[in-house]
């Protein structure tokens, strides 16, 4: 039987949460630390106690049963693990992940913009790839270097690695040969 350590569970929300609950101890907003403490930091019904939720809707967030809290649980949770402003945004980031809307597609938009801008200052070839070796963006030599891959125009070779496998020469063309 397949044992899970507790924390590969739950995704990325339930892990930053863990993460930053440890970090923060009782006596940081005022309580008393109490006898032998089984935990780093707050406990479970402290943080969500401080962040005015219940304890058993804390203990599935952090467990990843529960992935989208509100605005309103997002910021009592940011105080209760005092959190700074780019820790809280990146926990509503987190929330928020995979929705679909307005903000959140012109977020995206503006982040490709921006890696696109980085990418373009490059003086060498550059292809941002994602963990799945699908090609997000280039520079226009990086382009130059996979031109045969065509990325942009049919979604059926976005794959660089599909694209280098099926096509061995343009490994050896464009990277290998002198």
């Amino acid at each position: 039987m397949a044992s899970f350590k507790a924390d590969s569970r739950g995704g990325p929300l339930a892990k930053f949460l863990r993460a930053r609950r440890q970090q923060v101890r009782p006596e940081h907003h005022g309580l008393e630390p109490g006898g032998a403490r089984q935990v780093l930091g707050l406990r479970r019904d402290e943080v969500a106690m401080l962040a005015g939720i219940s304890t058993d809707y804390y203990i599935r967030l952090e467990q990843g049963r529960e992935r989208r809290p509100s605005r309103t649980v997002i910021d009592g949770l940011s105080a209760a693990l005092l959190l700074e402003p780019a820790a809280a945004n990146y926990l509503g980031e987190l929330a928020t992940a995979g929705e679909t809307g307005e903000s959140g597609e012109r977020l995206g938009q503006e982040r490709l913009g921006a890696l696109q801008r980085l990418l373009d200052s490059f003086a060498v070839p550059a292809i941002l790839v994602d963990r799945w070796l699908n090609v997000a963006a280039d520079n226009s030599l990086g382009e130059l270097l996979y031109d045969g891959l065509e990325h942009r125009r049919q979604a059926s070779s976005a794959r660089i690695a599909r694209g280098c496998w099926s096509r061995p020469r343009l490994l050896v063309s464009k990277v290998w040969a002198p």
